[in-house]
């Protein structure tokens, strides 16, 4: 899920303790070259059902003083999809349809 809103002082500590009211497994936490928050950061959690809970308990409460916005969810499918296609940022179109085709197909999905 995709958290904004917090402040420059928040440190990955603090997400983490806010968000573990379900299991994380995932958190990127941003932070510029001055090691401050860039004010957003992207949680990871193992089942939907665990996503929708927390944005359902914890959009618009505050960490700090300022109060959080939780605006996206991603299913949890197209999750591997999603992080390819950022990792393979710069390649042609041709480039990432051939490594889709050779990393997600049934045989290895299955591994």
């Amino acid at each position: 899920m995709f958290v904004s809103g917090f402040e420059k002082c928040v440190t990955t500590a603090m997400i983490q303790h806010h968000f573990s009211i379900k299991p994380i497994h995932g958190l990127k936490h941003p932070m510029t070259k001055f090691k401050e928050s860039k004010g957003f950061a992207f949680i990871y959690y193992g089942s939907e059902d665990d996503a929708l809970y927390v944005k359902k308990t914890l959009d618009r409460t505050a960490i700090l003083k300022d109060k959080i916005r939780i605006t996206r969810t991603v299913i949890s499918e197209n999750l591997s999809k999603m992080m390819f296609k950022l990792k393979t940022h710069g390649f042609s179109e041709k480039e990432i349809q051939e490594n889709e085709a050779k990393y997600f197909n049934d045989e290895n999905l299955e591994k």
